[in-house]
């Protein structure tokens, strides 16, 4: 009855002159009340001396079925395809528990599909994904019915790993209605369940899928194929969430465990900062008080104490100087490796002459030459230790050169791939290349403090302050000198 109006128009457009006309494709009503899928071609013809019309009618319908089987195929094939971008894209498991109800519902055309985490976890509600139809809003009901006494069931179809049907006696039974003439019965409203079981990277269970129908005929084995297939991207999606949520949650856990040692190492070093200072100050104290006394002895005593004792006094004295100097490298060590570093725009030109003023009495001292060249460049540094870095290095470039020569030091900086590399050079000693890393260990030495003096903790610092910068420090050392090569991060305004 559908197809009468556009048929009228078809017979009131036809040409009677023309020889040959595709009428297009229509369904015909059998006789048994089935519908057949047919094509029409229609000529004109003569048939005694009346003009007709020849009708000439295949059936098509296994080619529309064919055609039919085909779209369906691919529509499938599209939905499962972006099911699996969208499910294993996912991170959240009750996202992708919802996202395969979805997906499940429109390949299948189900009326309600309901999908449980598995096993399930001791004192922790089981996940749930649901996708319903407007007819399947109202079952909720009956669907608590089903899952009070189907936990069983579930167990079963995860141990064997295969898909179980229900029918519509099967499920009322299941429902508490044990008996066809029950009142419920008649107003129970689907008739197909079934239950699929997702696998599991294990090869065990990672879920369990329903899918209920309100139609007759309920689920085929194309559909339950289907709903297979979905079932092994879905398994995907839920390892790859629950991996997820057990990587945040340990991240979480460690998170709190950092926090935690670190709140205990922010006290430690507060109370080692209090300690060494404590310390410091206590040792320093009769440090100061033996050299006091041994000056004194000697400025008010010395007529009275031969040679042999002058020179032990002289002994006391600058031992307790070289003490004083140790605490205090000490204390400027321990500094360095703690503390808030707020890193800045710092110029390099102001900060290596800053440096070379400091330094000016030993450079005089020692007659020694300095040679700067730094082009205007910034770097990404803290100020006071990048300073404290650049004394130190220069000090030692004036400091460790061969008895009766003056010390030469050439500074130089140029910029690469978003660093600056500040080179010092200096015509001293040298160092051995097997030496070349001790060098910036604690109280590493190698020379005598009678040759050339000191506390073997400069470089250490030097090393220590560019680590907390964020920089590195290298050496090249040969006959002619050594070159220390400093390492930082060029200052870019973006």
């Amino acid at each position: 009855p559908e197809d009468r109006e556009r048929l009228e128009q078809q017979m009131h457009d036809m040409d009677s002159h023309t020889q040959f006309r595709d009428a297009g494709d229509w369904r015909h009503l059998c006789k048994d009340g089935s519908l057949l899928d047919v094509e029409v071609h229609v000529s004109p013809a003569e048939v005694a001396g009346v003009d007709a019309s020849l009708a000439l009618i295949h059936d098509i319908t296994p080619r529309k079925q064919a055609q039919l089987a085909s779209e369906r195929r691919a529509r499938e094939l599209r939905l499962l395809a972006a099911a699996s971008l969208e499910i294993i894209a996912s991170r959240d498991l009750h996202t992708v528990l919802r996202q395969i109800a979805e997906r499940a519902r429109q390949l299948v055309d189900a009326d309600l599909i309901v999908i449980r985490d598995w096993p399930p976890v001791a004192d922790h509600a089981p996940a749930v994904g649901i996708s319903q139809s407007d007819a399947a809003a109202d079952w909720r009901g009956w669907i608590e019915r089903i899952e009070a006494r189907a936990e069983r069931i579930y167990a079963q179809v995860v141990e064997k790993l295969y898909p179980v049907h229900f029918n519509r006696a099967q499920l009322l039974n299941l429902t508490g209605i044990t008996t066809p003439h029950d009142p419920d019965a008649a107003s129970l409203p689907f008739h197909d369940m079934l239950v699929l079981p997702l696998m599991g990277a294990d090869a065990g269970a990672a879920g369990v899928l329903l899918a209920f129908s309100a139609r007759m005929r309920g689920f085929d084995t194309d559909e339950e194929a289907l709903l297979l297939q979905l079932g092994h991207i879905a398994s995907v999606g839920l390892e790859n969430a629950r991996l997820h949520g057990a990587l945040q949650a340990h991240m979480q856990e460690l998170e709190k465990r950092v926090a935690a040692r670190t709140a205990e190492l922010d006290t430690s070093n507060r109370e080692l900062d209090a300690f060494a200072y404590s310390v410091a100050h206590d040792l320093r104290a009769p440090l100061r008080a033996i050299h006091g006394f041994a000056d004194a002895v000697l400025e008010d005593y010395g007529a009275l104490v031969d040679d042999a004792g002058r020179d032990y006094l002289k002994r006391i004295v600058k031992a307790a100087h070289s003490m004083d100097t140790l605490i205090q490298d000490l204390l400027a060590f321990s500094r360095v490796g703690r503390g808030e570093m707020d890193l800045q725009k710092v110029r390099l030109d102001e900060a290596v002459a800053e440096a070379v003023h400091d330094l000016e009495h030993e450079i005089a001292t020692r007659q020694g030459r300095i040679e700067v060249r730094i082009p205007s460049l910034t770097v990404l540094a803290h100020p006071a230790t990048l300073r404290q870095v650049i004394l130190n290095l220069v000090s030692n470039a004036l400091k460790f050169v061969a008895a009766g020569m003056a010390p030469a030091v050439r500074i130089a900086a140029l910029a690469r791939d978003g660093q600056v590399e500040l080179r010092i050079s200096d015509n001293g000693i040298g160092i051995a290349p097997e030496h070349q890393e001790r060098i910036f260990n604690v109280f590493e030495r190698l020379h005598g403090a009678e040759s050339y003096p000191g506390t073997g903790i400069g470089l250490s610092i030097v090393k220590k302050g560019l680590a907390r910068m964020r920089g590195d420090i290298q050496v090249e050392s040969g006959a002619d000198g050594s070159t220390f090569r400093v390492i930082l991060r060029e200052y870019k305004n973006e």
